[in-house]
């Protein structure tokens, strides 16, 4: 939350970010769940993560489980109105079969990793595993050599966007899902290229040198996707959606120092793990010319509403989605109405 220059931060520019939230509707009243597979389920299937299994934490790699296959996730809904559908970056889902992958489930490709997190340089998930995939298979290595991971996720964005202008006449749905600002796995796992570091010399820590210049070259890669969008003519058409999917893991606050990371959610109590406002409650906006106004929205609303939004801002019947607990905002976000959600679940966990 007190990462981003649009909240404050004396020490974090996100002049692209900034710049788009305030050109659309900045959600200030928006919620996520404390946990990023918690999150995604909800994300992908209009589900509370206590209906999914997600309620409790994520899935480590060794674990024999993922999102049930009973449950149709958005690219599914989304083919039958003709998309093309494509994930780039993060799964964490489930991959213990492969009935579980993305490509099984209704994206057309994914390029990226199938675990929690990644180094950025390395690839290497837990247990040293390489984890950079393309489609179902590994992505080699030397390709991508000493390639900062925020960077090869945006450019392969940007091959998706301009292919899809150049050979195909169907709309297209980009699930951007990047490992940043999310720490590595090494000891020193925060990581950023030397250009982005030297931008925070006046930072004296160097652990939160590093991070602020995570989030910067996050921060670039908004700007690099929309230029994209721009120069192939897919803006006038376009819904661009921003989310955290869990508040900043703040390096030890509560007794959590799992992340080993450095974000800041100030002045929200709490962090990452946590219900405390720092953990659940996401920094997010939506951008679109098929808007009508600009402003700071208070709506309380909830991941798990990205879904039935999505549907109904692309001329899809919300029967089609059965009983989901997410609630269509879509024309609530357009004319600035009341909204139908008027209460909000954050968690039931038996085990914590």
């Amino acid at each position: 939350w007190g990462d981003v220059g649009l909240h404050g931060s004396n020490q974090i520019q996100t002049p692209n970010i900034d710049l788009l939230a305030s050109n659309g509707i900045i959600l200030n009243n928006y919620y996520v769940s404390p946990l990023c597979s918690p999150s995604r389920s909800a994300l992908m299937t209009g589900y509370h993560p206590i209906h999914t299994g997600f309620q409790h934490s994520v899935i480590h790699n060794a674990q024999p489980w993922g999102l049930p296959l009973k449950f149709k996730i958005l690219p599914q809904y989304l083919k039958p109105l003709g998309y093309e559908t494509h994930i780039v970056g993060k799964w964490h889902l489930g991959f213990f079969k492969k009935d579980y992958l993305p490509t099984n489930r209704g994206f057309d490709s994914h390029f990226g990793f199938w675990s929690g997190h990644t180094d950025y340089y390395d690839r290497k998930s837990s247990h040293n595993g390489f984890d950079l995939r393309h489609n179902e298979r590994h992505a080699m290595l030397p390709v991508y050599k000493d390639e900062y991971l925020t960077d090869i996720l945006t450019n392969k964005s940007i091959d998706i966007i301009i292919r899809n202008s150049q050979t195909s006449e169907k709309p297209f749905f980009l699930y951007l899902a990047h490992n940043a600002v999310h720490a590595g796995l090494k000891k020193h796992s925060l990581q950023a290229p030397h250009k982005y570091v030297k931008r925070f010399h006046g930072v004296k820590n160097e652990r939160r040198r590093i991070f602020c210049a995570m989030v910067s070259a996050l921060d670039d890669s908004v700007g690099h996707i929309f230029a994209a969008l721009h120069r192939t003519d897919a803006l006038n058409n376009t819904i661009f959606i921003f989310s955290t999917d869990n508040g900043g893991a703040t390096g030890g606050t509560g007794g959590w120092s799992i992340d080993n990371s450095i974000g800041s959610n100030w002045p929200l109590r709490g962090s990452k793990y946590t219900l405390f406002e720092g953990g659940i409650r996401g920094f997010s906006f939506i951008w679109s010319p098929l808007l009508k106004r600009q402003y700071e929205s208070n709506h309380l609303m909830h991941i798990q509403d990205w879904l039935p939004t999505i549907y109904s801002a692309i001329g899809g019947h919300l029967k089609d989605l059965g009983p989901i607990d997410g609630i269509d905002m879509w024309s609530t976000l357009q004319d600035n109405t009341e909204s139908r959600r008027e209460s909000l679940l954050h968690n039931i966990d038996p085990v914590w």
